[in-house]
């Protein structure tokens, strides 16, 4: 075929099929896509299919629900293999049995930045517990085109982009001339200024991916078919036109008649606009600018938020059990995509009265030529002597400073988030990270004051509720000492020990061997919080 569309042959083929159009028959999809297929299969590496989503298919399928894979199928074996989103149309009325099948195989339903959401488009998250993957799901109940950041435009014939699937191996996929139309469309829509000054250098290679696509596309199609589903996909645009926009996404061409033959396709599909010209070239800019500062410069990603809530998870060990390895590797598991924010319960932001209770700690130790020692020494110090009165209030104002930040970790995981809490406070455990003056201040030396304190910091601490999921890393204290060789083995030890022989027993949390090798640990523990999701 050559470089650009004989459209004298368009023509032709159009005066043929313009008496009666028909839905392609099983033979004809099966010869018009069979070569495309085979041609895909040798120019990619033979993946093989993740098996989380070798079963979703197998699902699918066995259940009669129409859908196919509708976009980017010349990489679908990559997809496949987990290394990207899968784009899926399905048919509305299996919608509901749709959603039954995916949540059967463990999928999370999620909600993107509100400028994101997308009347009739859901999104999917599934944990391969082979691989450790995270499969995404990009479905959609109506075919909807347009600039990444508005989407604006929505092609009221998702039957007949279904009509013409096939399905060879494990997905459907549309006829090459039905994901051709739509390819170009999608491509010429996402032309504009504002595009080129965001991406820049990437705006370049996705275009180099453009015409790539388009190219294998073509080298599958045939012309008269092309007409047909031309006619029934996007009755506003003739064959002429077509091939403008199609020329446009050639090398060679300026921006300036990019922009002209976009502006050109956004007027004959003003009919299945979701808004007005004007106000979706504004929405783009102002999206675009945003995410630009958000992400470049605040580097602060909006991801995705749980549609049924989010969760407070809490991981908690003593010395050595590999806290903080867990802690690291979930956030950065989760934060590619979700709403996912760390906080340290233990050392949380400090306020002006307990930064001013500091201070004066201090100088008074620093007269005093005193070693500096931490406050949970300084805790099992006090068990016969009284602390002084302004450590009291420094544990008090310590005790306020960690409810304010569990109070904002739950906020977050109300409203969708995932918040994973470091040495989070629990009624098991007394020498890490909990109430201090009832343990510290001997009865005989409790007068009203300290009772006052006490009830105060208690109260602090009452307020901080148990989180949805606790983890607990439990971890010989002999191993935790060979772990720790540069920590002092009385600071190392009480700890271990306090947390290893406490009987988790009859309690919600999830206990891991933190014995094991680090990836069997990680492993265990992402399988655990996936499932709490």
């Amino acid at each position: 075929m050559s470089e650009i569309f004989d459209l004298s042959r368009f023509a032709r083929a159009e005066r043929q099929e313009r008496s009666v159009v028909l839905p392609f028959t099983p033979v004809e999809m099966k010869e018009s896509v069979s070569s495309l297929v085979q041609r895909a299969n040798n120019r990619q590496s033979l993946s093989t299919p993740l098996p989380l989503i070798k079963k979703l298919c197998e699902a699918l399928n066995a259940q009669q629900i129409t859908y196919c894979h509708w976009k980017s199928n010349w990489k679908l074996k990559r997809w496949l293999a987990g290394d990207g989103d899968l784009d899926l149309l399905v048919d509305r009325a299996d919608k509901q049995r749709f959603i039954s099948i995916v949540s059967g195989l463990g999928f999370k339903q999620t909600t993107p930045a509100r400028e994101r959401q997308v009347p009739g488009v859901l999104h999917f998250y599934g944990f391969d517990v082979e691989t450790t993957k995270l499969v995404h799901l990009d479905v959609q109940f109506k075919l909807v085109i347009g600039h990444d950041l508005t989407t604006n435009y929505h092609l009221v014939a998702e039957s007949v982009y279904l009509e013409t699937c096939y399905r060879q191996g494990l997905m459907p996929t549309p006829a090459p001339e039905a994901e051709l139309i739509v390819f170009v469309l999608r491509a010429v829509l996402k032309h504009s200024a504002t595009e080129l000054l965001i991406r820049g250098a990437l705006g370049k290679h996705n275009a180099a991916a453009k015409r790539e696509e388009v190219e294998f596309l073509e080298s599958g199609i045939d012309p008269a078919r092309l007409a047909n589903i031309l006619t029934r996909l996007a009755p506003s645009i003739d064959l002429a036109f077509f091939e403008r926009c199609l020329q446009s996404l050639r090398r060679g061409n300026s921006l300036l008649h990019r922009a002209l033959v976009r502006r050109q396709l956004t007027k004959r599909l003003a009919a299945s606009a979701r808004r007005s010209r004007l106000l979706d070239s504004w929405l783009q800019v102002q999206r675009g600018s945003t995410g630009f500062v958000r992400e470049r410069l605040l580097r602060q990603k909006a991801g995705k938020r749980f549609a049924e809530g989010g969760v407070l998870i809490a991981v908690i060990g003593g010395d050595g059990a590999g806290k903080t390895t867990v802690l690291t590797t979930l956030n950065k598991w989760l934060s590619n995509d979700f709403a996912t924010r760390r906080f340290h319960i233990g050392k949380p932001p400090r306020s002006l009265i307990t930064l001013a209770l500091i201070v004066m700690l201090r100088a008074i130790r620093l007269s005093k030529d005193g070693p500096a020692v931490s406050a949970s020494e300084a805790t099992q110090n006090y068990e016969h002597d009284f602390p002084g009165y302004l450590r009291l209030l420094r544990w008090v104002s310590a005790g306020r400073d960690r409810r304010r930040l569990y109070i904002k970790a739950r906020r977050f995981a109300t409203n969708g988030g995932i918040a994973l809490c470091d040495r989070f406070p629990t009624r098991q455990l007394q020498l890490m990270d909990g109430p201090n003056i009832a343990q510290s201040v001997p009865p005989q030396r409790r007068n009203k004051f300290v009772k006052l304190l006490n009830r105060l910091e208690l109260h602090y601490y009452r307020q901080i509720l148990p989180p949805d999921l606790l983890i607990v890393l439990r971890v010989d204290p002999d191993i935790a000492l060979q772990r720790k060789t540069a920590e002092r083995e009385e600071h190392v030890r009480p700890r271990s020990t306090e947390l290893w022989k406490q009987d988790w027993q009859g309690t919600s949390a999830k206990v891991i061997d933190a014995g094991q090798s680090p990836e069997d640990v990680l492993g265990e523990a992402q399988s655990i919080v996936w499932a709490s999701l």
